[in-house]
Formats: structure tokens, C-alpha cells, sequence
């Protein structure tokens, strides 16, 4: 199913905080002057796919840009609940079973990204990987099996990204709003 989103500011959103963080993540990633002007130079649609490494679920979105509108238009969307976040109760490491089904995953999106003709793959890891004492490992794990970088985000960077995707997505006008994310991990 394809769903059309016209960008505003420097965030999309595809219906779900986890949605905000994958999409904003290939505008977030570069500042959106530099994506602008690569935009400029590119005079054909392109192809991108980002994923997020939450606390319960992957999610991959994989968008067709279309610089000249400037919109893109979602052409796949995956969603796999791996629990990474399930952690050894007395050294608080993410377990080699949840690793192993994250990297499952992980695998399977990136081939489905590259058989959509995706020209990059933007991936962020969120809560779960930062708080782990072996997060890091996990994505020097992930490099050195998949040759796929996932980017550690902070949890301010991580509450920023879902701010603007609910911003990109809703009119708030100038009313007093909150945005609250019930996500796996602790609330942002």
C-alpha cells in the first residue's frame, strides 16, 4: 500500500511514534539545508529506507522521494516485534536470543529494501541499544554480519524526531499541545 505524505518542515510521519522516528530519520540524520541541496542535484525520484530499532519492534519504512513536489510516497512498510529489549535480570544485557531475532530482521528489511531499489539505508536504534552495557556490541554485531550502520540516537535526539513527525503530520495551529510516546521503553 502506498501513502503520500507531503513534507513539511523536517520530519515525516506514517501514523505511529515509531513511524515519526524512522521517517524523520532521513531528514534528521543530515541537517535539512544538506537535503535540500542534494535534493536540488537529484532530478529524478529516489528511493530510501529507513529503520528503527526500538525496544519491542523494528519498523522499516521505505519511501520514494519525489524532490521536485518536495513529498515522498511510502512504497513498504514492516513492522516485526523482536522484544531486543529483553535483558539478562543480573548484568542487564540485551540477551543473544533477542539479538538474534532483531538481526533476523534487521537481515530480512535490508534485502527487502534493496529489492525495492533502495539507494540508502538510514537506521536508528533507540532505548533499548543505548541503555544495554552491550548496546554497542550489538551494532558492531549487526556491521559486521548485515555490513548495515545503525546510528545509537540519544533520547532527547529520539524525542525530538518523534515531536516532528507529530508535527509534520498534525495542525496545531498556535493551541497549547502535548505529544506523549507509549513506546517499549521509558516515556519520552
Amino acid at each position: 500500500m502506498e501513502r503520500k505524505h507531503k513534507h513539511k518542515g523536517t520530519s515525516w510521519w506514517m501514523g505511529s511514534s515509531a513511524g515519526s522516528v524512522v521517517g524523520s530519520s532521513i531528514v534528521s540524520s543530515w541537517g535539512w539545508e544538506d537535503w535540500q541541496q542534494v535534493m536540488a542535484e537529484w532530478n529524478a525520484e529516489h528511493i530510501l529506507a529507513a529503520i528503527d530499532v526500538g525496544t519491542n519492534s523494528v519498523h522499516m519504512v521505505v519511501a520514494r522521494i519525489e524532490p521536485y513536489l518536495p513529498s515522498f510516497t511510502i512504497v513498504a512498510a514492516e513492522k516485526e516485534t523482536v522484544r531486543l529489549g529483553e535483558r539478562c535480570p543480573r548484568t542487564g544485557d540485551l540477551t543473544e536470543e533477542a539479538m538474534r531475532r532483531a538481526i533476523r530482521a534487521l537481515g530480512r528489511f535490508k534485502t527487502r529494501a534493496e529489492s525495492l531499489g533502495a539507494e540508502a539505508i538510514l537506521a536508528v536504534a533507540t532505548s533499548a541499544t543505548r541503555e544495554a552495557p552491550n548496546g554497542r556490541d550489538f551494532l558492531k554485531q549487526v556491521k559486521h554480519e548485515l555490513g548495515l550502520t545503525i546510528d545509537l540516537i540519544s533520547g532527547d535526539e529520539e524525542a525530538r524526531r518523534i515531536y516532528l513527525g507529530v508535527l509534520s503530520a498534525m495542525e496545531f495551529q498556535t493551541a497549547p499541545h502535548v505529544v506523549i510516546d507509549i513506546g517499549g521503553a521509558p516515556r519520552k
